[in-house]
C-alpha cells in the first residue's frame, strides 16, 4: 500500500457511516479527493503559520539581544560618567586643597615680614637709644667743592634764569680751563 491510500483510507474512514453508506462511489471519491485537498492546504498553511512564527520568535530573540546590548551599553556609559564625575569632583577637591595650601603660605609669609618688620623697627628703637655719637672726623673737601663754593655764587649772579644743573656745567667748564697751579690753591691741607 502506499502513502496515498494510507491517507485515503484514514480520511475515508473519517467520514461518519451515516453518509458513507448512502453516497455513490464516484461522490466518495470526490469527497476524498476534496478532503485530501483542503487537508494538505490546511497542512501548507500550518507549517507557513509555524515558520512564521518560528522568524517572529527569532525577531524577537534578535530585538531581546539588541535590547539587552544597549541596556549593557548604557549601564558602561553610566559607569564611564560616574567615573568621569568622580575624577572631576576628585580634582577639583585637589585644586580647593591647593589654593588653602597656597592662602596659608602666603598668610605665613605675610606674618613673618610683619615680624621682620616689628623686629627692625625694635632695633631701630634700641639703636637711637643705646647708640652714642662719636665724633668722626669729617673728609677733606675736594679741590672742586673748594672752587665751586667760591665761584658758585657769581655764575649764579651772572645766568638768574640758569637751573642747579645748568650753574654745575658752567662752573665745571671754567674748572676744567685753570691750570693746574690754580687748581692747587683751592687743595685743602
Amino acid at each position: 500500500m502506499s502513502t496515498v491510500t494510507v491517507v485515503k483510507k484514514r480520511v475515508y474512514k473519517k467520514i461518519p457511516l451515516v453518509i458513507r453508506n448512502n453516497l455513490t462511489t464516484d461522490q466518495k471519491k470526490s469527497i476524498i479527493k476534496f478532503i485530501a485537498k483542503h487537508k494538505k492546504s490546511v497542512n501548507k498553511t500550518l507549517k507557513e503559520a509555524a515558520k512564521a512564527a518560528e522568524k517572529e520568535a527569532a525577531k524577537a530573540a534578535k530585538a531581546a539581544k539588541a535590547a539587552e546590548k544597549e541596556a549593557a551599553k548604557a549601564a558602561k556609559a553610566a559607569e564611564k560618567e560616574a567615573a568621569k564625575a568622580a575624577k572631576a569632583a576628585e580634582k577639583e577637591a585637589a585644586k580647593a586643597a591647593k589654593a588653602a595650601e597656597k592662602e596659608a603660605a602666603k598668610a605665613a609669609k605675610a606674618a613673618e615680614k610683619e615680624a621682620a618688620k616689628a623686629a627692625k623697627a625694635a632695633e631701630k628703637e634700641a639703636k637711637k637709644t643705646t647708640v652714642v655719637k662719636v665724633n668722626k672726623e669729617k673728609r677733606k673737601p675736594s679741590p672742586f667743592a673748594m672752587y665751586m663754593k667760591s665761584v658758585r655764587s657769581s655764575v649764579k649772579n651772572d645766568n638768574p634764569d640758569a637751573s642747579f644743573g645748568e650753574i654745575t656745567k658752567i662752573v665745571s667748564e671754567k674748572w676744567k680751563m685753570l691750570s693746574d697751579d690754580e687748581k692747587n690753591q683751592y687743595k685743602v691741607e
